[in-house]
């Protein structure tokens, strides 16, 4: 009996250790930067990491392999067809993926913030914080300019068509810089996302509004939280200030609704890899259920996330640049793992009953 009551204790403390797995994941490696990390990519073997002084290329092990040096931060990091940055200072670099240079143009005002740099066969859109719109040749080549009229968060470069998302506004146009559309929205779009075919932006009163490219509202809810993250390549996910995760399916009905350990600062959605990066310094890897795969800290906030599904590439604050590799369990098994463990809990219980007989 006594025997059965201690392969029962293996059992249970099994379960929770294999539970445990789940957080405090270390990374494969880290690779320091001067300053803090403004802005990361990963496709295929090679890393793109944007700091405060230039452009770094590492390999799938963390090793350097190239370094680009600019005058300001690179904020945001795009690759097609070679390599775009564009750094806080106005300048846009096109680089081919040895790290030389092609052609360096300079833009009015700067690009502030990551997703306002899209490209594609079409050319290059540039949203910048003097409130206007650029949009380039493939070679630099400036073709034109609209004015939006605040600074510029979001653009996205379509089949036919440019979206551009300031912090009251969102503009529709064709490839030549004509306007089809301008929502004037009431209140202030603190996170957006758009996608092949819908644009999403939260506000800062909670709202979030789905509109089609044409326009048309599709549907809105409301968080009750200022929506400081949103991503929208599929379903919806959407973080708030306040510390949920919430995931709405495209015509907005409620998937499943997650509290963070803390507010939500990034949000990066893969090849069926979700994760959400919080304000503790904490970044989690959940299910599309919405079950937690992984948790792990940093020693600094991770706002720079990409992701290809298998590889997370976090950057912080203080620096780091961490690559972590991802579960790659079925995302629709958790709910029959999570059942197995229930069930081996259970027998183990029994067990533990029955050895005290």
């Amino acid at each position: 009996m006594r025997k059965g009551f201690v392969v029962a204790v293996a059992l249970f403390l099994a379960c929770f250790a294999q539970a445990d797995d789940l957080l405090g994941e270390e990374p494969v490696w880290s690779h320091k930067v001067p300053g803090k990390v403004v802005s990361v990519d990963v496709q295929g073997e090679l890393i793109l990491v944007g700091g405060e002084n230039g452009v770094y290329s590492l390999d799938n092990n963390g090793i350097l392999v190239g370094f680009y040096p600019t005058n300001a931060a690179v904020t945001s990091l795009r690759r097609y067809d070679g390599i775009l940055a564009a750094a806080s200072d106005g300048s846009l670099t096109k680089l081919d993926l040895s790290g030389n240079l092609l052609w360096e143009r300079q833009l009015p005002g700067y690009i502030g913030y990551d997703d306002a740099v899209d490209s594609s066969e079409k050319g290059i859109l540039c949203g910048s914080m003097d409130g206007f719109i650029y949009m380039l040749s493939d070679d630099g080549t400036f073709r034109w300019k609209h004015l939006v009229g605040s600074y510029v968060t979001n653009v996205r470069l379509l089949n036919d068509t440019a979206v551009a998302v300031s912090d009251r506004q969102v503009y529709i146009l064709d490839l030549e810089g004509r306007v089809r559309r301008n929502l004037n929205i009431i209140g202030y779009i603190r996170s957006a996302d758009v996608s092949d075919d819908t644009i999403v932006v939260g506000m800062d009163d909670g709202d979030v509004r789905a509109y089609g490219l044409n326009g048309e509202l599709y549907w809105r809810m409301n968080t009750s939280s200022h929506v400081s993250a949103i991503t929208a390549r599929g379903n919806v996910t959407v973080g708030t200030r306040d510390g949920r995760v919430i995931r709405l399916g495209r015509d907005g009905t409620l998937l499943w609704s997650r509290n963070a350990t803390a507010g939500v600062a990034a949000i990066e959605d893969s090849d069926g890899a979700l994760i959400v990066a919080t304000l503790d310094n904490a970044v989690t890897a959940y299910t599309s259920s919405g079950t937690p795969q992984m948790t792990f800290k940093a020693d600094g906030r991770m706002y720079a996330l990409a992701s290809d599904g298998q590889r997370l590439i976090a950057g912080t604050t203080t620096g780091a640049v961490n690559y972590y590799k991802l579960p790659q369990s079925d995302r629709g098994s958790s709910f029959i793992t999570s059942a197995a463990v229930v069930v081996v809990l259970g027998g183990a219980l029994i067990l533990i009953v029955r050895g005290w007989r």
